[in-house]
């Protein structure tokens, strides 16, 4: 089915005009009432202009710019797409998320492939690593027998992989003996073929301990089976937030997690990758500008989301624009529920000192194609040359800066709210006039 933006839209818009009309004719309605009642008929008339209305009607570039936003709360947690209101705004993220492979998934969505979508063949999770909590799973999988354990990985930060468990010993399942996450979805076992972990005759071989569903469709025979790739899909399809609450904001795409990549992934990951070109060219045309869809995005991001965001909250932003200042040499976004006291240091050296070094080795490449370049070829070279320096003179003054905080390890309490906390790092930030 082909999922379209404008589509939702038209729906909203038509909602819209129904709630402004029918509160309109409301209010009409009861000046009428009081009109009569106290005898007003020459003073007063019923009714009430459009711009009196206390519901607005649709606005397409506010409504895009709003959809916007809300992706950006679902790429730092704060929303989910595959749970209405708010999940995360303070306390313990991984009551909210699970960390599976690097990825942050919300664990509504894990308990249901792990569990709904296996129709019953695993019984309760036990999450290691950094995440501690058991994630428990339906009652029916666990009268099955079957136990997935989500081992943490070589670091102990986070799940890597699931095993089985049948039975309610610490014994191995003889059967399927790991499951990992990669980017391709949720994967198990020992050779090259694939399957899918959902079909009936996997589940019939999972649930009775039997390889013997799988003769003919790949395995040797049911004695040699062992469970290498089956397949059910986790990843794929669904959003996964920024692990790290950084989220690079530049004017080229130089970091994987650069919010228009992320953007362009979450607006796929909703609705679809066949209508994705022509979702972004709609954003694109309601923001308004010129360039390539991802060029007006982008433009959008770097000059226009922050100052709309504190407008939205009135001065008191949940997302902190770090910046290094008017050359754009470095931006980036953070969620202030998710701020930790490491925060600073880890965008300093993963982040910071990334962008220097790629400053230098364009400065480079420029520098030496000018040499050999033609007289016009030459000017243009010269612009984006300064432009370089520019910023990467601004990022060198804004490194000194944030590693004097990051070496601080500044603590916050939300309970102090955002001005408080905010003024802790005006000097790395964005200010707030």
């Amino acid at each position: 089915m082909r999922r379209l933006i404008a589509d939702k839209y038209k729906e909203w818009e038509a909602e819209a005009l129904a709630r402004f009309n029918q509160l309109k004719a409301n209010e009409e309605e009861l000046n009428r009432i009081f009109i009569e009642i106290y005898g007003l008929q020459d003073e007063l008339t019923p009714e009430v202009e459009d711009k009196d209305v206390t519901v607005r009607k649709a606005d397409l570039q506010r409504e895009i710019k709003s959809l916007i936003s809300y992706a950006v709360g679902c790429m730092f947690g704060r929303y989910s797409v595959d749970k209405d209101g708010l999940c995360y705004a303070g306390g313990a993220f991984s009551e909210q998320w699970v960390v599976i492979s690097g990825q942050f998934f919300k664990r509504e969505v894990v308990e249901y492939y792990v569990g709904k979508q296996l129709s019953g063949a695993c019984g309760l999770a036990e999450v290691d690593g950094s995440c501690g909590e058991n994630l428990h799973l339906s009652e029916e999988s666990a009268k099955r027998g079957i136990v997935f354990t989500f081992g943490s990985d070589e670091e102990g930060g986070g799940v890597d992989s699931f095993q089985y468990r049948r039975g309610t010993t610490a014994k191995l399942y003889e059967g399927i003996r790991e499951i990992s996450v990669d980017s391709k979805g949720l994967q198990c076992g020992i050779t090259d073929t694939a399957y899918d972990l959902c079909s009936p005759e996997i589940l019939d071989a999972i649930s009775s301990g039997s390889g013997d569903a799988l003769v003919g469709r790949g395995w040797k025979d049911a004695d040699s089976v062992d469970w290498k790739t089956i397949h059910c899909s986790l990843t794929t399809n669904h959003f996964s937030v920024d692990s790290n609450n950084i989220i690079p904001i530049c004017d080229d795409e130089y970091f994987d997690d650069d919010i228009v990549g992320y953007f362009v992934r979450w607006v796929k990951a909703t609705y679809g990758e066949e209508t994705l070109e022509q979702n972004l060219r709609f954003v694109a045309d309601a923001l308004g500008g010129k360039g390539t869809s991802r060029e007006v995005i982008r433009s959008y991001f770097l000059n226009g989301f922050y100052a709309d965001h504190l407008k939205i909250y009135q001065k008191r932003p949940i997302y902190w624009l770090f910046s290094s200042g008017k050359k754009n040499g470095f931006k980036a976004l953070i969620y202030m529920h998710r701020y930790q006291p490491d925060l600073l240091a880890r965008m300093r050296t993963d982040y910071v000192h990334e962008q220097q070094e790629r400053y230098r080795t364009q400065l480079q490449a420029l520098e030496d194609a000018s040499q050999t370049a033609n007289p016009s070829e030459r000017v243009k070279l010269s612009k984006q040359i300064t432009k370089l320096k520019d910023q990467a003179f601004e990022i060198l003054q804004y490194e000194e800066k944030i590693h004097h905080l990051a070496d601080q390890m500044i603590d916050i309490d939300l309970d102090d709210g955002v001005k408080v906390n905010y003024a802790k790092f005006q000097d790395v930030l964005e200010k707030i006039k």
